[in-house]
């Protein structure tokens, strides 16, 4: 698969599967995802969504196909375990966040192997995504302390902390009201405006495909349509 600098991560006839072989959840699918693009990948449930993005941020291993990051194969990074951490920031339904720390400490803990700051530059730098994401008199509360709502918008901030050149973010909106949703939406957008990123978003809310600069559809392991927002748009 030739390497294309525009893209972040480029996926040639991908398969995955569990039971023994026997169910596929991933059935030959091959995407290109361009830099500075939010893509939704909707579908029902069981599909592969949840799958692919395992695959695409190395959560999982494929049985089979290629995988290049900025036309680079994972074979080509020396440690694959800094690789996931410094490229991908990740979003997940359930905010997985420590308990027993700080909304502030939990995003701390995210930049522990950055080098490059020391202990204040981490806590100032915790405090600014916090308070981006509205979350200013939150900094010092316990994870178990606040709303779901605030949990899930300090996930995102502990994604974002390291600048990740892809998001992977599997039912970022899928604990929360409409209202929050949006919310977080609105702060995954702005980010990726402002820091020239990419998103992968799985999900079933349909308030995502209007954030999306793509909507990607699943079904039985495949995607059977790609939707481009200009084409959407000249629709409506």
């Amino acid at each position: 698969m030739a390497a294309d600098k525009r893209f972040i991560v480029k996926a040639h006839c991908l398969y995955k599967r569990y039971s023994d072989g026997d169910i596929a959840a991933i059935n030959g699918i091959s995407l290109s995802l361009e830099k500075g693009k939010i893509y939704a990948l909707m579908g029902s449930s069981g599909c592969g969504k949840s799958t692919l993005l395992n695959l695409i941020g190395q959560l999982d291993d494929v049985d089979r196909g290629e995988l290049l990051y900025e036309g680079k194969a994972l074979e080509s990074f020396s440690s694959k375990s800094r690789f996931r951490r410094e490229f991908f920031g990740f979003v997940f339904q359930f905010h997985h966040l420590i308990p027993v720390l700080s909304l502030c400490e939990n995003i701390e803990a995210a930049m522990i192997h950055n080098k490059e700051l020391n202990a204040f530059q981490r806590r100032q730098k915790a405090k600014e995504l916090l308070q981006n994401m509205g979350l200013e008199n939150r900094v010092n509360a316990l994870a178990t302390r606040v709303s779901g709502g605030e949990r899930q918008r300090a996930s995102i901030a502990r994604a974002l902390v390291n600048n990740p050149k892809l998001i992977l973010a599997d039912e970022p909106t899928g604990n929360v009201d409409s209202q929050t949703s949006l919310v977080i939406l609105a702060k995954l957008q702005q980010f990726i405006k402002q820091q020239q990123g990419t998103m992968l978003i799985a999900t079933h809310d349909v308030q995502v495909g209007e954030f999306a600069d793509v909507i990607l559809r699943m079904k039985d392991g495949v995607i059977i349509s790609i939707e481009n927002k200009m084409e959407r748009d000249d629709e409506n």
